[in-house]
């Protein structure tokens, strides 16, 4: 069973696979209807659901388990508990909740307070130096991530000043192919926050670790318990954020000072020479 099994999360899951899927694809299509009818589904036999999303069963049975559950039957319980819990609900991180909009501010600058000080606790400057040295020497380098962050655009910038072929990919085929296709010497850099939809970055690590191509492998997670890590070049062990806003400025804090970092080593001092 995946990860994406708990009540609180599985709309956010379920919108997460309609924005990452890949286009025209039959789970894009499943994930987008199950969205429009979610007030339904609970209520629905698994002939009506599958004719409902005008697939197959075997089409509708791989994605109930790719998003987590053994059968449909499992994963409409969860539909079912999710609404009961809906239209509202304080949000949880930490043992505290974010109670109301009055408390918003409070709540928020302490769930950041807290985060960046378990981030900087854990940094580890000489990691990052190597990290950006090994990007240096990579000609391909690959983001394997879930997020579209505009932060990223900028070390995905510096790295083409400096002649790198860079490629990003959120989606699962896409993945796959980068993984198959990329020359030796190439640099991945996967972005793993543990749910289901980003759970194929694991078995893109584990197929790179069996290429034996010299490729480079740098796994940033706050998921520090997976058999793939100890074969990565580096890993980076992310905080698991206290709310959605402060993990997403985690994941951004790490892009921002590569691309600081990078700047300052490989770009303003840069003479042309190797």
């Amino acid at each position: 069973m995946g990860t994406n099994t708990n009540t609180d999360a599985l709309l956010s899951a379920l919108a997460a696979e309609y924005n990452f899927l890949p286009e025209h694809s039959a789970e894009k299509r499943i994930a987008q209807i199950m969205l429009c009818h979610i007030s339904q589904l609970p209520h629905l036999t698994l002939e009506e659901a599958v004719a409902l999303c005008h697939v197959s069963e075997s089409t509708f049975a791989r994605f109930c388990k790719h998003m987590g559950y053994d059968s449909f039957s499992a994963f409409k319980s969860k539909i079912a508990a999710a609404l009961e819990n809906y239209p509202y609900q304080p949000q949880h991180f930490r043992g505290r909740s974010i109670s109301s909009s009055a408390a918003f501010k409070q709540d928020i600058q302490q769930a950041i307070q807290t985060d960046m000080e378990r981030f900087w606790e854990s940094f580890e400057p000489r990691s990052y130096d190597r990290l950006a040295e090994a990007m240096h020497r990579a000609s391909n380098i690959y983001f394997h991530d879930t997020v579209y962050s505009t932060v990223r655009l900028f070390l995905q910038s510096d790295l083409a000043v400096d002649h790198k072929m860079v490629t990003f990919s959120t989606n699962n085929i896409q993945q796959r192919k980068d993984v198959q296709t990329a020359p030796p010497g190439s640099l991945f850099l996967f972005m793993y926050d543990g749910h289901v939809r980003s759970k194929e970055m694991l078995s893109c690590v584990q197929y790179l670790q069996r290429r034996k191509a010299a490729i480079v492998t740098a796994f940033f997670s706050p998921v520090d318990d997976l058999s793939v890590i100890g074969d990565c070049d580096f890993f980076f062990k992310l905080p698991q954020g206290s709310a959605s806003l402060t993990a997403l400025m985690m994941h951004d804090l790490v892009y921002e000072y590569l691309s600081v970092l990078y700047r300052e080593k490989y770009l303003y001092t840069h003479d042309g020479s190797d």
